[in-house]
């Protein structure tokens, strides 16, 4: 009797670590990692998005977009890339308290971070009075001159710039969401431009993204997680009624 109970005991706990394992992977699967410590103080304002757009969805695109950006960056690189710190910028205009700005963080800590590059994200009032400097959260344009982007070589370390801009957001036939965004990277010390693209994400109405910058990416719907998570419960209800009944069988009459 207690050998059939101990095991018992055993089968529920290690189904029960296996459940929570999984739900962590999702979380982190989602991207919606909080934003590393000590990052620069965020100036952005709200982007206009059209009336009726899912919030859910879009940060969604944005996520989508922002994984696909280091990727295409890493891709293009021929060896290994020459420049090792980089500091990301506000956007101008962002979406639900600078989610654009958040998510181009920790795709680039979980991307490009392998590779060996860093991010700064010490906020200083260096930093700051830079941002102030060039009027930054005014009217800019779709990209910076040399000028202004060497202006950031005040910050030590610091060898590229990133710069990003929402270029537009709409709903799509199937309640989805399209976001345009451009990403693009410079060299501190030349001011020159390194890197650009254009990055475009849509998302379906059941949180499936279907594309970006033009390349098919691999599905991944939110749903599957649920159903999962249905199974597995539903497994673990069924597993403990059998242990109840093996435990009242096994009892002396």
């Amino acid at each position: 009797m207690k050998t059939t109970l101990n095991t018992s005991s055993l089968i529920i706990a290690t189904i029960a670590i296996m459940a929570a394992m999984s739900f962590t992977g999702f979380s982190q699967q989602g991207g919606g990692a909080g934003a590393p410590e000590n990052a620069p103080k965020i100036v952005s304002k709200p982007f206009l998005v059209p009336e009726g757009a899912d919030a859910d969805h879009l940060k969604d695109a944005a996520r989508s977009a922002a994984e696909q950006a280091w990727k295409e960056f890493i891709g293009a690189q021929v060896g290994a890339p020459a420049l090792k710190r980089f500091a990301i910028l506000p956007l101008q205009r962002d979406i639900d308290n600078q989610y654009v700005a958040l998510q181009l963080r920790n795709q680039f800590t979980a991307i490009c971070g392998p590779q060996g590059l860093e991010l700064y994200t010490r906020m200083d009032n260096e930093w700051e009075t830079l941002l102030n400097e060039i009027a930054w959260g005014e009217s800019f344009g779709d990209t910076m001159d040399a000028a202004t982007v060497q202006k950031f070589g005040r910050v030590k370390g610091v060898e590229a710039l990133v710069f990003a801009k929402i270029l537009g957001v709409a709903k799509t036939a199937t309640d989805g969401v399209k976001l345009r965004l451009n990403v693009q990277i410079f060299e501190i010390e030349t001011g020159r431009q390194i890197w650009g693209q254009e990055i475009i994400t849509e998302t379906s109405g059941d949180l499936v993204p279907i594309a970006s910058s033009g390349m098919v990416q691999s599905v991944k719907s939110y749903r599957q997680w649920y159903y999962y998570a249905g199974g597995a419960l539903a497994a673990l209800i069924v597993l403990i009624v059998l242990i109840r009944a093996i435990g009242r069988a096994s009892r002396p009459r």
